[in-house]
Order: structure tokens, then sequence, then C-alpha cells
């Protein structure tokens, strides 16, 4: 999976090939669909770390939605 923040600071995430916008599940009318980002209060900054004993890479850790991800550092593109 790989994951990008673009300009705008809005989420883009690879499903099947092909990066996607992300929508924000807890949009609260299906008449406005909130586009995910760092406007939120719950998109935590990523942090980056070095590679160690549990994860033999360097990865970037994301929280979204309460959710941490975690992918390979070469997988996450940061435009802002």
């Amino acid at each position: 999976m790989k994951i990008k923040i673009n300009r705008e600071g809005l989420l883009w995430i690879e499903r099947k090939g092909v990066m996607k916008e992300q929508i924000c599940p807890y949009c609260s009318s299906a008449m406005v669909r909130a586009k995910c980002g760092d406007w939120c209060p719950l998109f935590v900054e990523p942090s980056f770390h070095k590679a160690d004993d549990v994860v033999d890479f360097d990865n970037v850790e994301i929280a979204l939605c309460r959710i941490i991800h975690n992918v390979p550092a070469a997988d996450f593109e940061d435009e802002r």
C-alpha cells in the first residue's frame, strides 16, 4: 500500500494499483463528502522510524481515524 499527502494536505491511498483520494468516513451528511486531510483533528502527523529489531525497514507510521498505518518509507510521500 502506498500513501500520499498532496500539496493541499489531502490524503491519497493506493487501492488496486491506483492512487485514490480518501473521503472522511465520519462525514455527517450524505450531501457533503469531506475529503480526508491534515485539517482533521483525527489526522496525526506522520512519524518516521529507522529499521530496528521489530521492523526491519525504514518506515512511516501515520494515525488516521484512530487506526495506525505503517508503510515502508519508500511507499510514503508528503508533498506539503
